[in-house]
């Protein structure tokens, strides 16, 4: 009799993944998506890659940048060089070469330590998601089909586990999955309007309370499938497989309390306000350092805007769109579960979406009562050859 429960012929491939045979050569599954060989070919492609490339970034780097802060502080970017171009105090223009050292430090530096441990958080998320989906899974199959016969069909799942109980299992591994989704899509209550004024902290206190009521489902989930295993250790499941179960459990515990703090609590706020201000504060306090760069003339009083004013504001702009556009990119990993307002954040649904559809379907399993009865039919022949060995061993009639 062959051992082997799941045949190779049992499982069906989809056909997206089909090898395609043409000519009797076999397409392989990616061929019709890697660069094809051949120096024409290559550079047509490379340039058409080159143009589109280019172009996402284009489009890309306007959406980063369409918001109404970046437009606020362009405002200020022109509106600064053009003063002090303009301006005079008794008869003398203010210009003076000011370092960008302080900027560096006050700005630049600070906003790039930060970005790279809003996306570290990111990749903790991402590495703790994986750790959740894993326990869960491997808990749910542990429920559904694991058994415990021995060789005795009388001790097993079929005949001592109650017939709901896969059924259940599903269920509440489903709903608690949907229920740390809704968690992980909660709206960011944490910024500084919620802290310091009414409108957001009357925000900021409903979206917590659901949380709250969110958090209590979870734990009543988690409850009720703890009991679950308790269920399968009264049906007679070994100690050393329940404890198996339970640290699956134990995991998937530790990764959900781990990705809520991560949804809570983010990099220090005060760093984001100054962070803000200095951006807005930069263009004016530089303002006699682009007059400068446009070639001001403190003696002549000149009206007509020159090539010099022109490319005083562009660097301006310029420089402080630079500063801005990497506070937004910030910004959009603070939270590195907002799939819907960031590019680089955590789609949940996606990530998910596996195994909502594995849990899904329907629980049954099939011919379930055959594999246990080819289980205890391999274990019986097991035991028997191992009986036969032994006797007709040399060792063993020496020793009787």
């Amino acid at each position: 009799m062959s051992t082997t429960i799941l045949a190779a012929e049992s499982v069906v491939l989809p056909d997206s993944i089909k090898h395609k045979s043409t000519n009797g050569v076999n397409e392989q599954l990616w061929d019709s998506h890697h660069d094809k060989s051949g120096c024409i070919h290559s550079i047509y492609h490379g340039v058409g890659k080159f143009l589109l490339d280019e172009y996402s970034t284009i489009l890309l780097v306007m959406r980063l940048l369409w918001t109404v802060e970046t437009f606020f502080v362009t405002l200020l970017a022109i509106g600064s060089p053009i003063f002090f171009y303009y301006f005079r105090s008794n008869g003398d223009a203010i210009v003076y070469p000011l370092s960008w050292t302080v900027v560096s430090f006050a700005v630049v530096f600070p906003l790039t330590m930060s970005l790279n441990e809003a996306f570290a958080r990111r990749e903790r998320g991402l590495e703790e998601l994986s750790r959740l989906k894993s326990s869960m899974l491997s808990q749910y199959l542990a429920h559904k089909y694991w058994d415990w016969t021995g060789g005795d069909l009388k001790k097993g799942r079929d005949a001592r586990l109650r017939l709901g109980h896969t059924e259940d299992a599903r269920k509440l591994f489903l709903q608690l999955l949907q229920l740390i989704r809704l968690q992980l899509q909660s709206p960011i209550v944490s910024r500084a309007r919620h802290q310091f004024t009414k409108t957001g902290g009357e925000k900021q206190s409903n979206v917590l309370s659901v949380v709250r009521d969110l958090q209590r489902a979870v734990q009543s989930h988690l409850e009720m499938i703890q009991l679950l295993s308790e269920e399968l250790k009264f049906a007679g499941m070994p100690g050393n497989e329940a404890s198996r179960i339970r640290n699956y459990f134990a995991s998937m515990v530790h990764s959900y309390e781990h990705l809520i703090m991560l949804k809570h609590y983010r990099t220090p706020l005060g760093l984001r306000a100054f962070a803000r201000a200095y951006i807005a504060v930069t263009p004016i306090v530089f303002g006699p350092y682009y007059a400068a760069v446009a070639g001001v003339d403190e003696v002549d009083d000149t009206d007509i805007v020159g090539v010099g004013l022109v490319f005083a504001c562009f660097l301006s702009v310029l420089t402080t769109i630079s500063m801005q556009g990497l506070f937004n990119i910030r910004m959009q990993l603070e939270d590195p579960f907002a799939s819907g307002t960031s590019f680089d954040a955590i789609d949940i649904e996606i990530e998910t979406e596996s195994l909502v559809d594995r849990l899904s379907e329907d629980s049954s399993v099939p011919c379930i009562g055959k594999v246990n009865e080819e289980l205890a039919e391999t274990a019986r022949a097991a035991k028997d050859a191992k009986a036969h060995v032994y006797d007709s061993s040399p060792v063993q009639q020496s020793t009787v």
